[in-house]
């Protein structure tokens, strides 16, 4: 493995904090990308792991309050309790009015997401896909209806994936008490290696967000 492909751990971030780095890194690339203006109505699309991530990352990087987390499970979403941070559960009732975001950004690992971000981003702005989508779920969605909004809309679809893990761990070190009291919170249960097969077991349960196994003791929590 090249040497540049390591990166040190700050002493501060403990290792169960650490195991995050590649997800937050994912997050930070959207600030890397310079696609956020200042005054920029924004909106992410899910409430999984990447999606609380992207709204921390927003949250230490940002001061404006103009941020909309729009996700399906409200327990999750209340790992976040900035108040930068507006929340609309979904549910059959839910309205969200069109062209009210100036960028969306979807975090859902599904088609439908970006359904909902075509409706919801204004013409001439932005939608941010963080997530190859699965097939799973994309049963009776309108494929053409999303391409022909992001025609008739104008609307700008840009990737971002994998982000700098050393721009990631700086703001990790910098902000640590704040994304050690939220990345906490996320690790639904911790696993001796010796117990991998409930490990595994427990990650596929609804609901869980995170579970970790242990190679070793942990030294530095």
């Amino acid at each position: 493995m090249p040497l540049e492909n390591l990166h040190v751990v700050p002493d501060k971030i403990s290792s169960r904090i650490a195991a995050f780095t590649e997800p937050f890194a994912a997050a930070c690339r959207i600030i890397e990308q310079n696609l956020i203006k200042p005054g920029d109505k924004v909106a992410v699309i899910g409430d999984g792991r990447l999606g609380l991530l992207i709204a921390l990352v927003f949250c230490l990087t940002c001061e404006e309050n103009n941020l909309t987390l729009i996700g399906k499970h409200e327990e999750k979403m209340n790992i976040l309790e900035s108040n930068q941070i507006k929340k609309i559960v979904l549910d059959d009732d839910t309205k969200i009015a069109s062209d009210s975001f100036d960028i969306v950004i979807v975090a859902t690992a599904s088609i439908r997401g970006v359904e909902m971000a075509t409706k919801i981003v204004r013409p001439l702005g932005k939608i941010i896909e963080k997530t190859t989508c699965s097939p799973a779920g994309s049963n009776g969605c309108g494929y053409i209806d999303v391409l022909n909004d992001i025609v008739v809309k104008e609307i700008m679809m840009i990737g971002s994936r994998c982000g700098p893990f050393a721009t990631a761990l700086t703001l990790m070190k910098e902000h640590y008490d704040d994304v050690e009291r939220v990345l906490s919170k996320m690790i639904s249960s911790s696993y001796p290696l010796k117990d991998i097969d409930q490990a595994i077991a427990d990650a596929s349960q609804k609901g869980t967000i995170k579970v970790q196994i242990q190679m070793a003791a942990f030294t530095n929590e």
